[in-house]
């Protein structure tokens, strides 16, 4: 049963994980990570750089942005624009936002109404989270990404006939959350059904807003829904679908500054799945459509709708216990409704995972994109991983890895140009990029790791915001190079600390820093168990330094701690306190935006 779970989840592309203890259960080895080759594979084996969010992380942490929850992992900076809902840029390793690729139970969630098609961060909440996965590094071989990487989100699924919890918070700011999750089982069949309600009144985004100087709240109703079906021990039936709605406060850049935004997107996903003695087979359409207002003093002045829809195949060959070949095809196709513009692309990849040796892993693949507006592009990946035993259990994995990928300018960009003065014409931008790393591992559970990367961008398209004559291309290389150190001490039964650092070295292809990238990022976080474990408390502490906003201005260095703890009344029963900026640390990650002040949040939840 665990073997279907595990290789139906995998070859949806990226689709529901097993829990950690069915992983364990079944594995003598160790962890097993889907991401990095979307099948599974035990992380021993892996040359890319992955970073794993457990549900247990994710309920210690207690986010409810999923944004706040990754700027905690190595490579990944946030900026955010006045609080709840408002935009949230995710940088990984300094590469843009809209460069990285976010799946949700196997669905891109990128918004193709956006200036650039890449996830909305500010409206993506934790409630309904399992487990997180990020890829970092350039990975166009195998999911057409550009250099940023890859965030794959998994919702809870079912492990028993059934189960589910509900939660209530309340915080500063007349912060509300209410969710629910309901799974279970029924003879073949699988579900989960989940909902989630936020709501904040917030506070005044921008400094500069004296005259409303008014609170921007934010409201976001999001529902989920799975359903699974075994129709045989070989097939599987699987259909997800998710739906985000949410309403948005914000003030603007220049002239009036009340302004607000209604976004909806809603994602579904349709797939089957074969199971074979030695290979998989899975077949899925998935769509993505989202409609966004914007309102400018109570009045409606843009509409936007778009799509995404793409038919995917993967398919899994086990040609030996050493070798396995990954095969795929995504036809993604993108629409604009509001300027009747469209673009389509169509790409086959193949990818070969074997072994030298037991210890000794590597990985080939290839990609070869058409895309109707922007031609014909081939990305490459090659990873390798060797891992050296030690005495007493302990051991020493090597990796490397070396990829390149390509970004075709989006719809809007090429609509806005189009209709600018300038009338800049576009062309694709192309990335390479390559990390060679070394992990530590002990038998008592620590985890101590060391990268270096180096990637570029070339031809990097940025707006103009000195001239606002559209578009640009940049005549040359931009880039991102640095070390990220991470490590995870158990420092005994009860405690344990994580940390990471990661210093980030950019450059814009003429010289000069690039924007909102900062040069050094750290995470310190201590997490404990008291009372027989009944008292789960977690402290996290965040750095950020050297950094400048789009003027070229020096943005504030600053140091944020948050502190949660959970106090378990019954095994089903929990109350929860979390407290935010508690040391009340007054920064700002984009220049004339406000953060939050020191805020504190309570709730209590129950499970069945």
């Amino acid at each position: 049963m665990y073997k279907q779970t595990l290789l139906a989840a995998a070859l949806a592309g990226l689709t529901s994980l097993p829990s950690q203890a069915e992983i364990d259960k079944s594995s003598s080895l160790e962890e097993m990570v889907v991401t990095a080759h979307r099948i599974p594979v035990q992380i021993s084996r892996i040359g890319s750089s992955v970073s794993v969010l457990s549900a247990a992380d994710i309920e210690a942490k207690g986010q409810l942005s999923a944004a706040d929850l990754l700027r905690t992992l190595p490579g990944i900076a946030v900026s955010n624009t006045g609080g709840m809902g408002k935009q949230t840029t995710l940088r990984i390793r300094g590469e843009e936002g809209y460069r990285t690729v976010v799946y949700v139970d196997g669905v891109k969630i990128s918004d193709p109404t956006g200036t650039q098609v890449g996830p909305r961060f500010a409206h993506l909440m934790t409630s309904e989270i399992e487990r997180i996965e990020v890829l970092r590094g350039p990975q166009g071989m195998m999911y057409g990404a550009d250099a940023g990487g890859v965030v794959n989100i998994t919702t809870k699924r079912p492990t028993q006939a059934l189960e589910g919890d509900v939660s209530a918070e309340y915080g500063r700011y007349d912060t509300r959350n209410l969710s629910a999750n309901l799974r279970g089982k029924v003879e073949s069949f699988d579900y989960s059904i989940s909902a989630s309600d936020v709501s904040t009144d917030g506070f005044n985004a921008r400094d500069d807003d004296t005259v409303l100087a008014d609170d921007d709240g934010y409201d976001n109703t999001s529902l989920n829904a799975s359903l699974g079906w075994d129709a045989t021990e070989a097939l599987r039936f699987e259909l997800d679908v998710r739906d985000v709605d949410s309403y948005n406060e914000y003030d603007g850049s220049f002239g009036s500054t009340d302004r607000a935004s209604d976004y909806e997107q809603t994602t579904g996903l349709l797939r089957a799945i074969y199971e074979g003695e030695n290979h998989t087979q899975q077949l899925s359409y998935s769509a993505n459509k989202v409609d966004r207002q914007l309102y400018t003093d109570g009045l409606k002045t843009y509409v936007y709708e778009g799509t995404l829809d793409t038919v995917s195949y993967l398919g899994s060959f086990k040609l030996s216990e050493q070798n396995t070949l990954v095969l795929g095809v995504d036809d993604e196709k993108q629409r604009d409704k509001l300027n009747h513009t469209k673009q389509d692309q169509l790409g086959i990849y193949a990818e070969w995972q074997g072994q030298f040796t037991d210890q000794w892993s590597y990985s080939a693949g290839v990609r070869h994109d058409d895309n109707d507006a922007f031609g014909e592009h081939t990305t490459y990946r090659l990873t390798t991983a060797y891992v050296q035993s030690l005495s007493d259990g302990n051991y020493l994995k090597y990796k490397a890895s070396y990829g390149t990928g390509f970004r075709a300018p989006s719809l809007y960009e090429q609509n806005y140009n189009a209709n600018s003065v300038a009338k800049t014409v576009l062309t694709e931008e192309t990335s390479e990029g390559f990390d060679v790393g070394v992990e530590l591992h002990t038998a008592s559970g620590h985890l101590f790791e060391v990268v270096y990367f180096n990637q570029e961008i070339d031809d990097a398209i940025d707006f103009d915001v000195v001239g606002y004559t559209g578009y640009m291309q940049e005549d040359g290389l931009s880039r991102s190079k640095g070390v990220e150190l991470n490590s995870e001490l158990v420092l005994n039964d009860h405690l344990s600390l994580l940390a990471n650092a990661t210093y980030n070295d950019t450059a814009t292809s003429t010289g000069e820093q690039r924007a909102r990238r900062p040069r050094q990022v750290f995470n310190v976080g201590l997490q404990a168990m008291m009372l027989s474990e009944r008292l789960r408390v977690n402290a996290d502490v965040r750095g950020s330094y050297n950094a400048i906003d789009n003027d070229g201005s020096k943005l504030d260095e600053y140091e944020v701690l948050n502190v949660s703890a959970t106090y378990f009344v019954m095994p089903q029963m929990e109350v929860y306190v979390r407290g935010e900026n508690v040391m009340n640390a007054d920064y700002q990650e984009v220049n004339h935006y406000n953060t939050s002040k020191a805020a504190l949040y309570g709730g209590v939840r129950y499970r069945f």
